[in-house]
């Protein structure tokens, strides 16, 4: 199971807490399902996604920067995450 399945399947707050938790698997009723490697990419992502109030206030207060500001490390990372957060909401869609 990829980071995507597993969070389409437990949602964002079992995946955080698999990944604060450092568990690598979980009991389910169909037995073990194993914790993908890059899931803690995509919580953080979510979690950075979140302090600005969603993804759609993360997409507006990148979206209004200057050229410079928009190069800068941090926006680099915020727009990554925006990117991440994207491919699991619209996972299905594809």
């Amino acid at each position: 199971m990829n980071a995507i399945d597993f969070i389409q399947k437990f949602g964002w707050g079992f995946s955080k807490d698999c990944v604060d938790n450092r568990l690598f698997s979980v009991g389910g009723a169909g037995g073990l399902v194993s914790v993908p490697d890059d899931l803690k990419r995509y919580v953080d992502a979510c979690e950075l996604v979140r302090r600005f109030g969603g993804i759609h206030m993360a997409k507006a207060d990148s979206s209004d920067l200057d050229g410079f500001e928009k190069t800068s490390p941090y926006w680099v990372k915020v727009k990554q995450a925006i990117t991440l957060v994207e491919e699991v909401e619209n996972y299905n869609d594809v």
